[in-house]
């Protein structure tokens, strides 16, 4: 392979509601020529967030937007007045948000605006929500009023012609999900990932672990039973992804699950049963 081509991602989400999911799915994409954005990460400018927002997605090769109850920060008016300034187009571009950018009512805030951006900029826009139940962080808050909102910026992009495509109930689940979106085609097509060199690293990591069957029937009953799973899924998905390979076809259909189970498998390993870092190996 040549020289890689550079990947810029943006996570696009409210940090009180989703930070670990955030990290935990940053983890998994961050490759040594894919940078993952998020909003705290901006550099001071001396300029408005929406002003950086929009500088940093129209960069971006593609948009994560976690849309669950929580806004975020309301951006202000004069930040909407100067955004418009710049694009005067925008009102007629997208039309569910006129109201708001000519009196700043319904207000949007800035989470949602990364969305909006997005659109504007026909950056690819990937919209997960979160399935009733699922647990959030420690500083989540419902509030009627911002669930209200969320539920109107959902309509705003579905008025769009953008809707959400992911439904999560864990970070594991998010993840898996995202690789299975158009976020996998962009890096695949820009060559930043290799499906065999997953496999390889899988592949390793399931032969290390085949000593390790006293410590796994030493586990707790719960965990034991959640271990033999997840290795009957990558099992499986092994023998496919080797039968693909051997034939000569590029696995596309389980590309995904092998990265998924590549970025997240060491920390899982290491967590449920105790196996020490050189048992399991840092190249995933």
């Amino acid at each position: 392979m040549g020289s890689m081509q550079h990947i810029e991602l943006f996570l696009s989400t409210v940090s009180d509601e989703f930070r670990s999911y955030r990290d935990a799915l940053s983890t998994v994409l961050k490759r040594p020529n894919v940078d993952i954005h998020v909003q705290e990460d901006f550099i001071p400018t001396g300029t408005e967030t929406l002003d950086k927002l929009d500088g940093y997605i129209t960069r971006c090769d593609a948009v994560i937007h976690l849309a669950g109850d929580m806004t975020g920060a309301w951006a202000g008016m004069a930040t909407l007045q100067a955004l418009r300034a710049r694009y005067g187009d925008l009102a007629r571009r997208l039309p569910p948000l006129e109201d708001s950018l000519d009196s700043g009512d319904p207000p949007l805030s800035y989470t949602q605006w990364e969305a909006y951006l997005a659109v504007y900029h026909r950056k690819p826009l990937v919209i997960a929500v979160p399935a009733p139940g699922t647990p959030r962080d420690a500083k989540y808050r419902v509030e009627a009023d911002q669930h209200a909102s969320q539920q109107a910026h959902l309509a705003r992009l579905r008025a769009l012609g953008r809707y959400p495509e992911i439904d999560f109930r864990n970070s594991d689940q998010l993840a898996l999900q995202i690789l299975r979106s158009s976020i996998l085609d962009l890096l695949v097509r820009a060559e930043v990932v290799s499906a065999l060199d997953d496999f390889k690293s899988l592949h390793e990591v399931s032969r290390s672990l085949s000593s390790e069957s006293e410590r796994l029937r030493s586990a707790q009953r719960d965990r034991r039973m959640d271990m033999a799973k997840l290795f009957e899924q990558i099992s499986g998905c092994l023998v496919s992804v080797s039968g693909e390979i051997r034939a000569g076809r590029v696995p596309h259909g389980k590309c995904s699950e092998l990265f998924a189970y590549a970025g997240r498998l060491p920390d899982k390993i290491r967590k449920e049963l105790g196996v020490s870092a050189h048992v399991v190996p840092q190249s995933l």
